[in-house]
């Protein structure tokens, strides 16, 4: 039986309710349209039902097959940030006051090196929970680690690289220092001014 064929519609309106309940079939029954005082017995008549079972069946595999789409989605999500990739964001400014939206836009921006270490952190934990049994998302843990030491590495480079503007000064310093050096050592040393006079030389000079 596909699709809940052969149910009625309200046994498949409590199915569904059963699912969005969490199991709460007394719930589920009232919210389908089963009479408050026969609630407890209907549900447990249906639950007993082995169509019921069936479609029950099929629509929590489907629900599950759902949440695994929209986890790997969050897990995309994570590993572009992780990975620094630009993102597309949107953004309005609202007047609450009057409940009118001003102005709304789309604009990109770069993760920060922080928000790509804070990514990384929720993958580990993600994929820590049972899930990294798959191969794929092995894989792609230990690219996110790997990544995680290189982003470490630019904050490093970026704490103790030269600040915009100041390469330049550094590069003047260094020259200035270079130029000094080299004056000093074309400067005549003093005993090279100052030749020891021989005796016969001061007498000539007489």
């Amino acid at each position: 039986m596909a699709n809940g064929q052969g149910l009625t519609a309200k046994q498949k309106a409590f199915c569904h309710e059963y699912i969005a309940q969490r199991g709460n079939a007394r719930q589920a029954a009232i919210n389908a349209g089963y009479s408050v005082k026969t609630a407890h017995v209907q549900a447990h008549e249906n639950l007993n039902k082995p169509n019921i079972q069936e479609y029950l069946r099929e629509l929590t595999e489907a629900r599950m097959g759902d949440l695994m789409s929209r986890g790997d989605q969050v897990i995309e999500q994570l590993m572009s940030f992780a990975f620094r990739k630009r993102q597309t964001a949107y953004s309005k400014r609202t007047d609450l006051v009057n409940d009118i939206v001003e102005s709304e836009h789309m604009y990109e921006f770069d993760p920060s090196i922080e928000e790509a270490n804070k990514s990384l952190d929720i993958l580990a934990r993600i994929m820590g929970l049972g899930r990294s049994e798959n191969a794929d998302l092995k894989r792609r843990l230990i690219e996110a680690q790997v990544r995680r030491v290189e982003l470490e590495n630019e904050a490093l480079e970026a704490k103790i690289r030269p600040k915009e503007g100041q390469e330049e000064q550094v590069g003047h310093f260094i020259d200035s220092l270079g130029e000094y050096y080299d004056d000093e050592e074309e400067e005549p040393r003093p005993q090279d001014v100052h030749q020891e006079t021989k005796p016969g030389d001061e007498e000539s000079q007489e």
